[in-house]
């Protein structure tokens, strides 16, 4: 799990015990998309197993763009709020 940074370029990842956060800030919401798309699949395909029924996304800013970001053929929810360290985020 210590080379998962390493191994992700685009995002962003924050590891905390057993939880890793991976995120991708741009004002342009496909830059975002394609970006975590490819940090996804390339860790899920080579560093890790990966567990898409645990995934959940959080999309924040414009509003008029719906992500759709997979990951083992399994869609990752749009969440309205996460949990970061165990704190709500919402939008």
């Amino acid at each position: 799990m210590n080379d998962l940074t390493h191994a992700i370029q685009e995002c962003k990842v924050v590891n905390y015990i057993d939880d890793t956060k991976i995120y991708l800030s741009n004002q342009d919401p496909q830059v975002v998309e394609v970006g975590v798309k490819k940090n996804i699949d390339m860790v899920s395909g080579e560093c890790m197993l990966a567990s898409p029924e645990k995934y959940q996304a959080l999309q924040l800013g414009r509003a008029d763009y719906n992500m759709n970001i997979e990951c083992c053929k399994n869609v990752i929810p749009l969440s309205s709020k996460i949990k970061l360290l165990g704190f709500p985020i919402d939008k």
